[in-house]
Order: C-alpha cells, then sequence, then structure tokens
C-alpha cells in the first residue's frame, strides 16, 4: 500500500499536529447537566496535573485546572488502542462553586502527579450537589456546586505522551 504524502510527512513527524489528525481544532466541551458530565468525564480519564495545576477563585466561584490530558476521541474502537498515545494541555473550568474541599497531598508531595479518573456528581437540594474530581491514590477534589456547569478546553498542540503508550489500571 502507498502511502500519500501527507501520511508520509505525518510519519516522518516526532510531534504530533492539529493539522495531522482528523480533528481540524482544539476540544470544546462544556457540561449542564449528568449526562453532559459524563461524557466531559470520559475526555478527562487518565488526565495528569500537579497540585499547583489547581486555581480557586472564590470570587469568581471558579475551579480551574490546567491538565494534561489522553486525546480518547483519536481511538479507533472500544478497546482498541491508537499508540502512540497523545495528550494535550487543557483547561477544566468549573464554575459556580459555592464551597471547596479537597484531599490532596500535603506541600512536601506537591511534585506528585495527580491522575484524574472520573467526575462525578451527587445531586442535593435544589438542584445544587457536590461534583467530585476522583483521583487515583485515594485523593480527591469535591465541589459544593450551585448546578452542573463545566468547561474542557484544549488549549496546547496534541504532543506524543511521554509513554506512548495507553494508560492501563492494573488490578
Amino acid at each position: 500500500m502507498r502511502c500519500t504524502n501527507q501520511a508520509s510527512s505525518i510519519m516522518n513527524k516526532t510531534d504530533a499536529q492539529y493539522e495531522d489528525t482528523f480533528a481540524d481544532e482544539p476540544l470544546k466541551v462544556r457540561a449542564e447537566d449528568q449526562e453532559d458530565l459524563t461524557v466531559l468525564s470520559s475526555y478527562l480519564q487518565d488526565a495528569i496535573f500537579l497540585k499547583q495545576d489547581i486555581s480557586h477563585d472564590k470570587e469568581k466561584r471558579e475551579l480551574a485546572i490546567l491538565l494534561n490530558r489522553v486525546r480518547w476521541e483519536l481511538m479507533k474502537d472500544e478497546g482498541k488502542s491508537r499508540e502512540p498515545v497523545e495528550r494535550v494541555r487543557s483547561l477544566l473550568i468549573i464554575k459556580d462553586v459555592l464551597e471547596l474541599n479537597h484531599f490532596l497531598p500535603d506541600a512536601k508531595g506537591s511534585d506528585i502527579p495527580l491522575s484524574l479518573l472520573a467526575l462525578q456528581f451527587k445531586p442535593g437540594e435544589d438542584g445544587t450537589g457536590r461534583l467530585s474530581c476522583r483521583l487515583s491514590g485515594h485523593w480527591d477534589i469535591h465541589a459544593l456546586v450551585e448546578c452542573i456547569n463545566a468547561y474542557l478546553t484544549d488549549v496546547t498542540k496534541p504532543y506524543l505522551a511521554p509513554s506512548r503508550k495507553v494508560p492501563s489500571h492494573p488490578e
């Protein structure tokens, strides 16, 4: 099978580029209900970040996390992986945060990479609820929110994941 010029040029590059993929633009996703949040969570599975990548603006009532997410949208079929794997820096913003609680490593552990497993929402009264960022290592971030109002936006060009492999979760 003969490679097209585009395919040939892609194979000769070491870094992934937006123009090399079918995704012409950075991912932008908004969640306003639990169904949306499930979709958003799937894009964020196995995203990694450091404690210093978390920002809480009480005045704006926003929680922002700058993270490195796996580009799951490029995976061919469920159960089949595309390697090498790409990651992209993305910004997760959770709005309408009334209160924030977290269980994260202390200051000595601030350079420990945190891995996001899932976003979960537990409804409360009058549309409020607890939006939780479930992290590996029994760490968590819990935001009491007025409503589900979250955004995910890619902010850099994709890059090859250092491991080049799909994240795994051995039992």
